[in-house]
């Protein structure tokens, strides 16, 4: 995934600067790397894995960003037994980060939720970094995510991906509930 080589990046760009902090950095992506390999090899898992594994994801990032980095979590636990796709949120993440929020000066802010409508699960990623102008060049993550969504759930899924030159982005996964819901 796309996001392994963004960690690596952030690492060897402080491997000169702050050893200590590349260091840290490195323990921490062996074990996101040892908890993908145990708990992300099939096609789905629960909602709490794939959440568990963006928040090892983001204390990579929250010692790269350090206090700047606020992430605000708004997850329905009556969901986090549902299956999803595996890493299907944590590609969006690393987007928001990238994208919208290692280029902007001063606090940034990233928002994860998941909902539901009663038969589907909304997944959000927002930023309040940078926007773009549209229409948008959606890259590998974006299509690769798209992509693994019709093979799953056929058109019953869908992507969107929301942005304002003003600043931030959203994307919002909208998949359907399975039978297995608790």
């Amino acid at each position: 995934p796309h996001f392994l080589f963004n960690a690596l990046q952030a690492i060897s760009t402080l491997m000169h600067r702050d050893p200590a902090t590349a260091d840290k950095l490195l323990v921490r992506l062996s074990s996101l790397l040892r908890a993908m390999l145990d708990e992300a090899s099939s096609q789905t898992l629960s909602l709490r894995t794939e959440l568990d594994l963006t928040r090892k994801y983001l204390e990579i990032e929250q010692v790269r960003f350090g206090d700047r980095l606020r992430v605000e979590w708004s997850v329905d636990d009556a969901l986090l037994d549902v299956q999803v796709p595996s890493l299907i949120v944590l590609p969006l993440v690393d987007n928001a980060i990238r994208h919208g929020l290692s280029e902007k000066l001063g606090p940034a802010r990233l928002k994860i939720g998941a909902g539901s409508d009663g038969s589907s699960l909304l997944l959000t990623v927002e930023d309040d970094g940078l926007g773009a102008t549209v229409p948008l060049r959606h890259g590998l993550g974006i299509g690769n995510t798209r992509e693994r969504l019709k093979t799953i759930y056929r058109e019953q899924a869908t992507l969107m991906i929301d942005t304002s030159p003003l600043g931030g982005f959203r994307a919002a996964i909208q998949i359907p509930l399975r039978e297995e819901r608790t």
